[in-house]
C-alpha cells in the first residue's frame, strides 16, 4: 500500500496519478483516487486526497541487474514491471526523503511532497536499485523496536 496511497495528515491522504492511459498504473491510480475521493475520515469528515504524478516512463527490471534469490521470492526478469512510487518516502526528523528515478517526472513529484509537508525539507535520493529488489526506502527502514534490557 505505501506505493499507492497514504495518510499525510487526519483528514488527508496522497494518492498516485496519472492521466496517461497508456501507463500501467493508470486503472489503479484513477480507481484509487475515485475510491478516496468519496471517502471520510473517522471523525466523518470528507477526505482531502492530493494526487502524486507517477513516473513518466515505468521503470522495468534491467538485464544486466542481478538480485539474490532467497527461498520463496519470485524470479525477476529483464523487462519486468517495477513498482515505482513516489509515495513511498521515508518521513524523517525535519524532512521527507523522496524517491527518485532518473525520470523526467522526478523534479514534479519532489515539488508535490515538498507542498504536502511545507515544515520539513523535501530531499530525493537515487532509489531505482532498491526498486529492482521490490519495496522501495519506506519498506526497507520499517522500525526495529529498541531490545529490552534483559540483565537482572
Amino acid at each position: 500500500m505505501d506505493d499507492i496511497a497514504c495518510f499525510i495528515r487526519p483528514g488527508e491522504v496522497a494518492c498516485i496519478y496519472t492521466e496517461d492511459k497508456k501507463h500501467p498504473f493508470y486503472a489503479v491510480s484513477q480507481e484509487v483516487y475515485q475510491t478516496l475521493s468519496g471517502m471520510t475520515d473517522a471523525k466523518g469528515r470528507k477526505l482531502k486526497v492530493h494526487k502524486i504524478c507517477c513516473t513518466k516512463h515505468p521503470v522495468k527490471m534491467k538485464k544486466q541487474f542481478c538480485i539474490d534469490r532467497v527461498e520463496g521470492s519470485r524470479p525477476r526478469k529483464k523487462g519486468d514491471l517495477c513498482i515505482a512510487s513516489y509515495l513511498n518516502f521515508l518521513i524523517v526528523n525535519g524532512g521527507v526523503i523522496v524517491p527518485q528515478y532518473d525520470d523526467e517526472n522526478d523534479k514534479k513529484a519532489l515539488k508535490q511532497i515538498q507542498k504536502l509537508f511545507p515544515d520539513r525539507r523535501a530531499a530525493g535520493v537515487h532509489t531505482k536499485e532498491i526498486v529492482y529488489g521490490g519495496g522501495n526506502i519506506h519498506c526497507i527502514t520499517q522500525q526495529v523496536p529498541k531490545a529490552r534490557n534483559t540483565k537482572k
